[in-house]
C-alpha cells in the first residue's frame, strides 16, 4: 500500500487556514477537512476535531480521510486562551513526524480586528471546487457579500490587548518550534499567502500542473473578507498600535529572519 504524504496547516485564529485548507483541498491529489482544536471549552462545531490527552493523534484524524487521494491535510487552530507548559507539551505528543507543517503567521493588528468583526467564511460561488464535508459545514448560514463589524467600536484597555497578543505570540512560538524539533517545516505569511501556494503545493507532494494551481489562485474556493476600517472595530486602536508594533518585533527576534523577509521589512 502506497504510504500516503499527510500535512497540517497552523495557525492563530483568524490567519487565513480555512483559505489555504480549502484550496490546498482543491488540488486534485489532496483531500483537507475538519479543524482541529485543543481542549476547547465551548460546544464543538461539526468542522471541529477536539484533541485532548486521552484523544488519537492528528495522524489518526488523517488517516481516516479518503482513502482514494495520495495526500491528506488538516488545520490546527489556537483559541486566544492561555495555555500551559504541559498544555503545549500534550499537545506537541499528538504530532507525529509524519506530518509536514505550515505554519502561517499574520499581523498581530489584523488578527486582533478580525477577531473582534465576527466570525464568518464566504464561499466563492464562482469556483466550482469540492470541499470536504466538514469544511463545508463551515459556510453554513453564509451570504455572499455579507459584511459582519461591530455596532459600535470597542473600547479595548492597554492590558487585555497586552495579554490577547501575549496568546498569540506563543502559539506562534511553539508552531516555530516543531521546525527545531525536526518537522519538515514551511513558515507562510497571510499577507502573501497566495504568493505562496505553488510552493506550498510542492511542499506537501502536489503533482498538480502550474496551470492548475494557478487556477485555484485566481479563483480560490473560499473569498477573503472586505476590510472594514480600524476605528469602526475599536475606538482606540492608535493607543493599542504601539502594542502591536512591540509584538512584531518580539515575533521577528524569536522566530527569526524568515519573518522580515515576509514582511520586507
Amino acid at each position: 500500500m502506497r504510504r500516503r504524504t499527510k500535512f497540517l496547516v497552523v495557525s492563530n485564529m483568524r490567519s487565513g487556514s480555512t483559505w489555504l485548507a480549502t484550496t490546498l483541498g482543491a488540488l486534485p491529489d489532496v483531500v483537507t477537512d475538519y479543524e482541529i482544536k485543543w481542549k476547547i471549552n465551548y460546544e464543538p462545531h461539526k468542522i471541529h476535531y477536539v484533541l485532548s490527552e486521552d484523544s488519537p493523534t492528528v495522524s489518526n484524524l488523517l488517516d481516516s480521510l479518503d482513502a482514494n487521494m495520495p495526500l491528506v491535510g488538516s488545520k490546527f487552530v489556537f483559541d486566544p486562551v492561555e495555555l500551559s507548559k504541559s498544555d503545549y507539551v500534550n499537545l506537541r505528543n499528538k504530532f507525529s513526524r509524519d506530518l509536514r507543517i505550515i505554519h502561517i503567521v499574520r499581523r498581530y493588528r489584523d488578527i486582533f480586528l478580525s477577531s473582534r468583526r465576527g466570525f464568518y467564511h464566504q464561499l466563492n460561488e464562482a469556483s466550482p471546487r469540492r470541499v470536504s464535508e466538514h469544511l463545508m459545514a463551515s459556510f453554513a448560514g453564509s451570504s455572499p457579500g455579507q459584511v459582519i463589524k461591530p455596532a459600535e467600536p470597542a473600547h479595548i484597555s492597554p492590558v487585555a490587548c497586552y495579554e490577547e497578543l501575549k496568546i498569540y505570540l506563543d502559539g506562534d512560538v511553539w508552531g516555530a518550534r516543531l521546525r527545531e524539533e525536526g518537522f519538515s517545516y514551511l513558515l507562510v505569511s497571510y499577507e502573501h499567502l497566495g504568493e505562496h501556494i505553488p510552493e506550498i503545493a510542492k511542499f506537501i507532494g502536489s503533482s498538480a500542473t502550474p496551470e492548475t494551481v494557478a487556477d485555484l489562485v485566481e479563483r480560490p474556493v473560499t473569498l477573503k473578507l472586505p476590510e472594514v476600517p480600524a476605528t469602526e472595530v475599536i475606538a482606540n486602536i492608535t493607543e493599542l498600535d504601539p502594542l502591536f508594533e512591540q509584538f512584531e518585533r518580539l515575533r521577528a527576534c524569536l522566530l527569526g529572519g524568515d519573518i522580515s523577509r515576509e514582511y520586507g521589512s
